[in-house]
């Protein structure tokens, strides 16, 4: 009996709201500075850091016989900062640990003041230059409910900290003015639901921001109270807060944070993929607002998060491992229509994976960071953001308009000719031209594009090389390109091995190299990434090769050919990393059900999904009464998508054209681009507006029965490329649809689908 999902997942309609919006490509940011811990012993170290303009603290462990056996000590080691140069200054808090006391220490700085939550929690105040020890603003033990201990936050004159062992709650105190001594108000402390005293109080999240407070109530079992948020205001510094709100969120361990003007905006880890949960407060209270966007949100590892970062006009979010790139940190912006763009990305230019504690003052971060070589062994990372977080322009150039214009051909020759049906840059280096430098054995030809000048950057292109004169003759392309004696480069080399290089002052060093088979009139979709101070290198959509190293900083992208003819085509330059949005791969029945089953899988038409063949390895679409849709992944503008399908039948009834195909920036059933093959012996690229349809371009095809065929649609910026089994078909430009998600598609079609795969490139 087959099994069929159709009228289970029924039609979705999306709902783009606030904070969802299409992503921006986040400037890469690496390190100006990191520090190991300052001695041998500590462990465990910028588990929880702080920053306030020239100083930082940070947390670590230290245990005399490496045991940790109590009684162990918690630190907060200062830090200070001269110049543009970090360094250890001091050991500030050394406490001892008892099994009653043991807590999770947390640090913050803010505006002169300074909390370390050991035990029991201290309070620190700059004056003349110098951090000084407050009067315990807490004076509660540990087995009293307005003990504080867990999270600590700072904002104006107010202290706060998680308190109790076995009540989620919070209390604050305030700094009074103009007292010699240092006074502070009578603790105010805010009860929340019961909880299990025998776990230690770290999950429990809170904020302050102004005469806000927030902190979280998760549901820890099946008998414990519902998950629940609570929001409390008050008139003014050290008056009693009261009750603002509640919201049906804030799950264990996940972090919440008030930020925006006033604190309107309250923001909440999640599970969702589409990002962090943004709540903002207006007239009828506090209401759900958007997320704070995420291209990874369908990934794997995705999480929400366990803290968040504030300062300013920043919020800063640890993103996890992804796509084989460390965890580093989002640092998102509040625009001037209230939504959060994700303006910069942190990454260790040593591989280190950061976070998830990040914190900011000014456009100084200061993030933990755990050493690649020792798991246990923190590492303390400080970054500068810099004053212009907006990222350059994607350029594409797909040379339809017959010339080279923009390129600049440093050496060899470049022409615009026309392959098939499309205009292709065609380069040539051979031993012959006497003007090409030589390397070696081999002559270097390179056509360099002026305006790609930065220092991350990306480069991809379709290449078919024409002619290889020798063995070792090699084509490809280059980043960070200043000259032909100092860049990145990829080489596809005759006649079996990919090569990622770098050339400095004219010595070559390979980084990284695979075997591969490289053949003249064979088509190859070629890339090479130089993010920062890492590399890596993608061949038709599979990653081969990466590496580490910084030697070169800046420079243009280039295609180059070393005694060698190569057509180059579809060359795009981007910013950023290739980031898979979507990838769906169906080896049996179980991972076909995962897909159709999951949640926010867009489904629309009458769609009748079948994984009732446990081993086929692919999704079946048995409707032919009409049109099936299926659209997934985070709303974008700059998308790839690829799906292999083959045809099972189509519907016997009516004269209308049938045809199955794949789709991209679909926004509802009435509005995206298509590519289908048809019944009537032709493919197209179509779009969709308000329902009407607009051919965008055709071509004849014999679409046979029985064969899997791979299709890919690419939608960079208005350029339109559609591909079967790697060969171009049909090119357009259109503005019509900036954004959107991507799927697959039929019309009284039945198809099989083995795999979507989404993409920006």
């Amino acid at each position: 009996m087959s099994t069929q999902y159709g009228k289970f997942i029924g039609a979705a309609a999306i709902a783009f709201a606030c904070c969802a919006t299409a992503q921006a490509r986040p400037v890469v940011v690496e390190e100006s500075q990191s520090l190991d811990a300052p001695g041998r012993g500590y462990s465990y170290f910028a588990q929880s850091v702080a920053i306030d303009r020239d100083w930082a603290l940070a947390t670590a462990l230290r245990s005399a016989d490496g045991s940790f056996n109590y009684p162990y000590r918690q630190l907060a080691l200062l830090y200070r900062r001269s110049g543009n140069t970090w360094s250890f200054d001091r050991i500030l808090v050394n406490d001892s640990t008892e099994a009653v006391t043991w807590n999770d220490p947390k640090v913050a700085m803010k505006d002169g003041l300074a909390s370390v939550s050991t035990a029991p929690l201290r309070a620190f105040r700059l004056a003349d230059g110098d951090w000084h020890a407050l009067p315990n603003p807490f004076p509660a033990v540990h087995n009293q409910g307005s003990w504080a201990n867990g999270l600590t936050r700072i904002d104006g004159t107010t202290l706060a900290s998680i308190a109790g062992r076995c009540r989620f709650s919070a209390i604050t105190a305030d700094l009074l003015p103009a007292t010699a001594d240092d006074t502070w108000s009578a603790p105010r402390l805010v009860a929340g639901n019961n909880r299990l005293c025998s776990i230690s109080n770290y999950s429990g999240s809170m904020d302050i921001e102004g005469n806000r407070l927030v902190f979280s109530n998760p549901q820890e079992d099946f008998d414990s109270p519902p998950t629940q948020l609570r929001i409390y205001r008050r008139d003014a510094a050290s008056q009693p807060w009261r009750l603002d709100g509640t919201l049906p969120t804030g799950e264990y361990g996940f972090a919440v944070a008030l930020t925006g003007p006033g604190g309107e905006d309250l923001l909440v880890g999640g599970w969702s993929p589409s990002g962090n949960d943004v709540y903002r407060r207006g007239a009828g209270g506090w209401t759900h607002a958007g997320h704070l966007p995420t291209l990874q949100g369908f990934s794997d590892f995705h999480d929400g998060a366990t803290h968040f970062g504030k300062g300013g006009e920043f919020v800063l979010v640890s993103t996890a491992r992804f796509d084989d790139l460390p965890s580093g940190i989002a640092v998102y912006r509040r625009d001037a229509d209230g939504d959060y763009e994700h303006v910069a990305q942190l990454a260790s230019s040593r591989g280190d994976e950061l976070g998830p504690v990040a914190e900011i003052s000014g456009r100084t971060v200061i993030v933990s960071g755990w050493s690649r070589e020792a798991a246990d062994q923190g590492r303390l990372y400080f970054f500068e953001l810099p004053a212009d977080l907006s990222a350059p322009e994607l350029l594409d150039d797909n040379f339809e308009d017959g010339d080279a214009a923009g390129w600049t051909v440093e050496s060899g020759t470049a022409t615009v000719i026309r392959r098939g049906p499309s205009r292709v840059l065609r380069q040539s280096a051979m031993t012959a031209a006497s003007d090409t430098p030589r390397s070696g054995a081999l002559t270097i030809g390179a056509a360099v594009l002026a305006a790609s000048r930065t220092n991350n950057q990306s480069v991809q292109a379709d290449i078919q090389p024409v002619t290889f004169s020798r063995a070792n003759a090699w084509t490809g392309l280059a980043t960070r390109y200043v000259d032909i004696r100092n860049h990145y480069s990829v080489a596809l080399i005759y006649p079996d091995q990919i090569a990622l290089r770098r050339v400095r002052a004219g010595r070559t060093e390979t980084l990284a190299t695979a075997p591969v088979v490289v053949r003249a009139a064979r088509r190859y979709h070629l890339r090479l990434e130089s993010i920062g101070s890492r590399h890596r290198v993608y061949l038709n959509g599979r990653r081969v090769l990466g590496a580490l190293d910084s030697q070169l900083d800046h420079g243009r992208v280039a295609m180059l050919s070393s005694d060698a003819s190569a057509d180059f085509d579809n060359l795009t330059v981007t910013p950023s990393h290739r980031t898979p949005l979507y990838e769906a791969e169906i080896p049996n029945g179980s991972a076909c059900e995962q897909f159709v089953r999951d949640r926010e899988l867009r489904a629309s038409g009458v769609p009748e999904w079948d994984c009732s063949d446990y081993e086929a390895g692919y999704l079946r679409q048995t409707s032919v009464e009409g049109i099936a849709r299926a659209a997934i992944g985070p709303l974008t503008d700059d998308q790839i998508v690829e799906s292999r399908v083959q045809l099972e039948f189509f519907s016997e009834s009516g004269n209308q054209d049938k045809w199955l195909g794949v789709m991209t920036r679909y926004t509802d059933e009435n509005n995206y681009y298509y590519f289908a093959l048809r019944s009537s012996k032709v493919m197209a690229l179509r779009k969709l507006v308000n329902g009407r349809i607009v051919e965008l371009g055709r071509a004849d095809f014999m679409l046979p029965s029985d064969a899997w065929l791979t299709l890919k649609l690419e939608a960079v910026g208005d350029r339109l490329r559609a591909f079967v089994n790697g060969q171009l078909v049909i090119q357009a430009e259109d503005s019509d649809h900036p954004v959107g998600i991507s799927g697959i598609v039929t019309w009284r079609a039945a198809a099989r689908f083995d795999y979507l795969r989404v993409s920006q490139p």
